[in-house]
């Protein structure tokens, strides 16, 4: 279990060999710097990240990113979530039984609260970002706004840590690779997702956003909304 702002390497799932396992070089299409570090690697069907709960991440408005690879196809495989084992609180973003990527806050099953898109065929990356500003759910693939619900409607924050790679224990696990994951605990501008594909962020400026690496999983300083782009 990770608290947001501990500054750790190697954690996933236990702290053991199964860790170390779970960590290869990155094969994201990154540039510079960002393209020497490494990925994790959930393909066990039993792994995943768990960051400890905090006010930071029940954030009534806020923005989740990750490169993703995706090895299998299965319902429910999900990306990240902030929520309870029947996920009818807090966040999620997953894929549902016809490939479909899905992004809630709420209760899942709830259209008027959630987003749904197609995930790209045959690419080996894809760079994806949900995001909420308590007006609409926005869902970005590779930078480009893929599809955007109206939703004011509020929601209950979920208590317990938000999961990467599962949405509970032995639940919806994910197989597949992340890369350069991050919590914002605020809505990022709608420019912003589509200046990231293939950089890499810094960590200067103010700060107001969670970084969450599979090298560094720490509290960093998130960049002003003309910085956001920067590699």
């Amino acid at each position: 279990l990770i608290a947001v702002g501990e500054l750790v390497s190697g954690v996933i799932s236990d702290r053991g060999t199964r860790a170390l396992r779970a960590f290869a070089e990155s094969t994201a299409p990154l540039a510079g710097a960002a393209a020497d570090g490494r990925m994790v690697v959930l393909a066990d069907g039993s792994s995943r990240i768990e960051v400890a709960d905090s006010a930071a991440l029940r954030s009534a408005t806020f923005t989740f990113e990750t490169w993703l690879r995706r090895d299998a196809v299965r319902a429910f495989d999900t990306i990240a979530a902030k929520s309870d084992s029947g996920l009818t609180s807090g966040w999620g973003l997953y894929f549902d039984g016809d490939g479909r990527l899905n992004f809630f806050v709420g209760q899942y099953y709830n259209a008027a609260s959630s987003v749904s898109v197609d995930w790209p065929a045959d690419k080996p990356w894809t760079h994806v970002a949900a995001s909420h500003d308590g007006a609409a759910l926005r869902l970005f693939i590779d930078g480009v706004l893929a599809g955007e619900t109206a939703y004011s409607g509020g929601f209950a924050a979920a208590e317990g840590p938000l999961l990467i790679g599962s949405y509970a224990p032995g639940a919806g696990q994910l197989r597949g690779a992340l890369d350069e994951v991050r919590f914002w605990s605020r809505a990022l501008p709608a420019a912003a997702p589509a200046a990231r594909p293939g950089r890499a962020l810094r960590g200067d400026g103010d700060v107001v956003g969670k970084r969450l690496q599979s090298e560094r999983l720490a509290d960093i300083g998130a960049q002003r909304d003309d910085e956001l782009g920067r590699a």
